[in-house]
């Protein structure tokens, strides 16, 4: 019987061992992404998040979304500024 372990910080189980989350990141999902290139249709960046739309089309659907830093300055641009989108806050150990 294989040992159970701590689901926090993979420790023993029961341990007091607790990680704390240091920082954070905002990703943006398919959703969003659908929303920002319905919006911008006709603008001179529509092109780059169709591009990232079917990029993150293209992966499985638990990962459908994307991490701000891994945007372009044109789509973070187009995303949040042109489209208002904020996306979500997710916290990373």
């Amino acid at each position: 019987m294989a040992e159970k372990t701590c689901i926090l910080c993979g420790g023993p189980a029961g341990c007091d061992n607790r990680k704390p989350f240091s920082q954070s990141r905002v990703v943006f999902s398919l959703r969003d992404l659908e929303r920002a290139e319905y919006r911008c249709r006709g603008t001179i960046g529509h092109a780059d998040v169709v591009a990232r739309l079917e990029w993150v089309r293209a992966r499985p659907p638990h990962d459908q979304m994307v991490a701000r830093e891994e945007l372009s300055d044109t789509e973070r641009d187009m995303i949040e500024d042109y489209c208002r989108i904020e996306g979500e806050t997710i916290l990373v150990p």
